[in-house]
């Protein structure tokens, strides 16, 4: 056992840091080479923000929002420019008067782990500095909350009553935190198949042997499904199979959930069977989005299951003590009720942690005010006093909170913060696992006897930028492996496991490796859900044909469900068609690239100005016909068309939501208008030639589908793409844009 799984610590940790080495390198080089306006343009920066309230957080860290000042780039009505910001991402600020490459790699290297310490909450302090970095934790459309350690000075200092050119400048860096908790995780589990003591996983031996292959999945007696006592009566016949299943695994259990099946749903049911049962449950995901999607769902049941709960079903009516730990990306009061500084105001401690809070905050009013520097000091000496106080209660009130939840709720990387160091878990669930790097997975396992993996293998991996590199360093070290004879007896087995750890990426998730690993024992181990309850069928059936054995059936409440069945909307030949294909085969629409002769940023994106115009023009005519903006979405699979199609839309319909193909996986909208760009003489097509970003793009629409395509193109040689295009031409409606 130990060599097999050192040789896949050692793997992980060296693509860990391939991939930090890569995203450093792209974020110096990025600055380096860009202006702040070319940053700003292309979201990776925001200028002319200033502090406008000031609040002290969990472990006293400095709550602080900002919003636009006056200056460069600013649009006067004080909404943000498009940027890419997002909860979780950790930034650096700066006069918005230097250079963004200013700084030597040392301070920027500090930097990152100042923010590092902001977001494992570790309580350093960081050095004065003239920049600083935090860690985002809210955003909205006019305004970013950031948390820091301390407050820094370049913060502090802001001039927010300068005009033109004041203020500070957001720019993204790299999360070193997460890097750092994957390469830990990897050491402790490294460490217990060792026996060494200071491994820190409470997970049994059985789970680590049955996740390398060393032992085969066992399963106890699966209940029957009538002698379940379901919370929510709505489950079909797969999600109830799926949950049995799950209850009846010792260590193991995958759950494949095909787009729109109710993954969740099934999630959130076996939550609530695993508490009966006076099981604890960690819940985790790869984002902030997919661990709060689970908590909304937690909170609001079905109509029938509270119908039930209402009638008096013991089984229908279960309490959940519910935590989220981290920062939501949700700002709805749902998913705020149950954050964990929420339930600290509400603990027997937590009316002294507010008390202290409130203080902290006066002497952070007084600092603002301009004082001698001596003065100040002596200010800041007492905000820290009070926060080191403010740490030993919150502890105190934190360890409360924590017994009294049965179900804990954060990110993968959040696994890993102080509050969750010594917690323990009976189980495991991991949602959204085929979008997850399996070393952050390992920060949950660690913490549980049990798994349940909840995901899709046919939607996109997790986004790895290194990929390239790690496939060419993984064929390398193929060659170069010794084969030798070895003594006799030896493990050949493993010898074989251990040579094919060099061929695995970051892209090689969990879920996939227990696919491949217990391939004999999927039949029991994975359950597959198989009734949809998004997409109308007509929009359904290129996906379950080509990615789902054509097993995938759309239930009888969406089978034929199109836009003019929504209140208001009129009934024409457009909100009647569920499927629409317009070909720009010969229209003279061609692709171009996203050029700037002054843009150093080294990447490149397509954008299609025809497709664009077709795309608004539909747009258009489905708002007339009474569709709401808000139940649109737009997606291309890329950033350079995204650009053009905000710019173009946003002014008139602002509710309409424009993305990447990539970042609407695991959302859903009434209408999809989907722009596939490429429209060339020699067929080249880039990466929709990734079938997994096509299964996403054709399955994000309920009710409306609608592709702007040039099939002569996209269809020329490609086998996939060229059976996507004949589908199309089968089964949807079809315009020729001219």
């Amino acid at each position: 056992m130990e060599p097999l799984v050192d040789a896949f610590v050692a793997r992980q940790q060296q693509l860990i840091a391939a991939e930090l080495d890569v995203e450093l390198a792209e974020v110096e080089a990025v600055q380096r080479q860009s202006t702040p306006s070319q940053l700003q343009r292309r979201g990776l920066a925001l200028r002319a923000l200033v502090p406008t309230a000031r609040r002290t957080g969990l472990g006293g860290k400095a709550i602080v929002t900002f919003e636009l000042g006056f200056g460069p780039g600013t649009r006067g009505d004080g909404r943000l420019p498009a940027h890419t910001f997002r909860v979780g991402d950790i930034v650096r600020l700066e006069p918005d008067g230097s250079a963004p490459g200013e700084r030597s790699a040392a301070r920027q290297h500090a930097a990152a782990k100042q923010a590092a310490a902001a977001a494992a909450g570790s309580g350093t302090s960081p050095p004065p500095d003239t920049d600083a970095s935090g860690v985002v934790i809210r955003v909205n459309d006019r305004s970013l909350v950031l948390a820091f350690d301390e407050e820094p000075d370049v913060v502090t200092e802001c001039d927010t009553t300068r005009r033109g050119g004041g203020g500070l400048r957001m720019l993204k860096i790299a999360n070193r935190t997460t890097y750092h908790r994957m390469t830990t995780a990897m050491a402790a589990l490294g460490q217990f198949v060792r026996h060494e003591g200071a491994h820190a996983l409470v997970c049994p031996p059985g789970l680590v042997d049955v996740l390398f292959g060393r032992a085969a999945p066992r399963m106890g007696a699966v209940p029957p499904l009538d002698a379940v006592a379901w919370t929510d009566p709505g489950l079909n016949g797969f999600q109830q199979t799926a949950v049995a299943r799950a209850l009846a695994a010792e260590h193991l259990f995958l759950i494949h959930g095909p787009p729109g099946t109710g993954k969740t749903a099934t999630c959130t049911e076996l939550i609530r069977q695993l508490v009966q049962r006076g099981q604890r449950v960690l819940v985790c995901g790869p984002s902030n989005i997919s661990v709060d999607n689970v908590l909304e769902r937690l909170e609001h049941r079905p109509p029938r299951a509270a119908a039930a709960s209402r009638a008096g079903s013991s089984a229908a009516s279960v309490k959940l003590g519910l935590v989220r730990v981290g920062h939501p990306a949700r700002v709805i009061p749902v998913v705020r009720q149950h954050t964990l500084d929420a339930r600290l105001g509400t603990s027997h401690g937590g009316g002294l942690v507010q008390d202290l809070r409130a203080e902290m905050d006066g002497v952070l009013a007084k600092i603002q005010k301009p004082k001698h520097r001596a003065e100040r000091r002596d200010l800041w000496r007492e905000h820290r006093t009070l926060r080191k106080e403010l740490r030993v209660r919150e502890a105190r009130a934190v360890e409360e909170v924590l017994a009294e939840s049965q179900v804990v709720l954060c990110t993968l990387s959040g696994a890993a913060t102080r509050v969750l160091r010594h917690s323990a878990f009976d189980v495991v669930i991991i949602d959204e696992i085929a979008q997850a790097m399996e070393a952050e997975c390992w920060i949950a396992i660690a913490k549980a006897k049990k798994v349940i993996l909840a995901g899709d293998h046919c939607q996109l991996p997790p986004t790895i930028k290194s990929d390239t590199k790690a496939k060419a360093k993984a064929k390398a070290m193929l060659r170069t492996a010794p084969a030798g004879d070895g003594p006799p007896g030896r493990d050949t087995a493993t010898e074989r496991a251990v040579q094919d750890w060099a061929s695995m990426t970051l892209e090689t998730t969990l879920f996939d490796r227990q696919r491949r690993l217990h391939k004999a024992h999927l039949s029991t181990l994975m359950t597959r859900l198989e009734i949809q309850y998004r997409m109308n069928e007509a929009i359904m059936g290129f996906s379950s044909r080509q990615f789902y054995d054509g097993k995938l059936q759309a239930d009888a409440s969406v089978r034929d469900h199109v836009l003019a069945d929504l209140p208001g909307v009129a009934r024409t030949e457009l909100t009647t068609c569920p499927l629409l294909y317009i070909d720009t085969s010969h229209a003279g629409m061609d692709e171009a690239r996203e050029a700037d002769e002054n843009d150093a940023l080294g990447t490149e994106s397509r954008l299609n100005h025809g497709e664009a115009d077709v795309v608004v023009a539909r747009l258009a005519a489905l708002v007339d016909a009474g569709v709401a903006p808000d139940q649109i979405g737009i997606i291309t699979p890329y950033a350079g068309q995204v650009g053009v199609l905000k710019d173009r839309v946003l002014d008139e319909f602002p509710a309409v939501e424009i993305s990447t193909v990539d970042g609407f996986q695991g959302r859903e909208k009434e209408a999809i208008l989907l722009s596939l760009v490429r429209s060339n003489d020699t067929g080249e097509v880039g990466f929709l030639s990734d079938t997994r970003r096509m299964n996403v793009a054709l399955t994000r629409a309920r009710r409306h589908l609608c592709v702007v395509a040039n099939g002569a193109c996209i269809g020329s040689r490609n086998a996939f793409l060229a059976q996507m295009v004949e589908w199309l031409e089968a089964e949807a409606e079809i315009e020729y844009a001219s």
